[in-house]
């Protein structure tokens, strides 16, 4: 064989990948074994405490504390931990043409009653319209009866 060719193994082929050297290396510290599953991401034990303490489709006060193009954000502020929601534009009247809640009168850090829609990936959906903000009743009790009535049958 010339000289300026690389000798090759036995067989013709390089021990070459084309994976890149940190995916072909073998841990030798656990005798090659494969790394750990990735664990599946958990909220916190203190996050799950307090939205456990928020019950779906019941109505808490809040306070605007901000206000924007898509909806408004309200602080459950009677809470141990202040919680955060998002009110969205859909849910902030029942009156159709109101698109903002600037529209709909809400200004920032006004006493509002918001309803729980839902509450998932540590997110809260609240609706404005559900609740009357005047005396904190359930203007829509209806979509509670129909979660339970659901929930029971599962």
């Amino acid at each position: 064989p010339p000289h300026d060719e690389p000798r090759r193994p036995a067989g013709g082929r390089r021990n070459i990948s084309n994976l890149p050297a940190w995916m072909t290396q073998k841990d030798t510290k656990d005798g090659g074994a494969p790394p750990p599953a990735k664990k599946m991401r958990t909220d916190d034990a203190t996050n799950k405490d307090d939205n456990a303490s928020l019950q779906l489709h019941q109505i808490y006060p809040g306070t605007v504390q901000k206000i924007m193009d898509f909806g408004m954000v309200v602080v459950l502020s009677d809470r141990p931990k202040p919680e955060e929601g998002i009110v969205y534009n859909s849910h902030l009247s029942s009156q159709r043409n109101i698109n903002k809640a600037a529209e709909a009168g809400f200004r920032r850090n006004q006493k509002v009653w918001v309803k729980v829609l839902s509450m998932s990936h540590g997110k809260l959906v609240l609706s404005a319209k559900d609740a009357d903000q005047t005396t904190g009743r359930d203007l829509m009790p209806h979509r509670s009866l129909a979660a339970a009535a659901t929930s029971t049958t599962e």
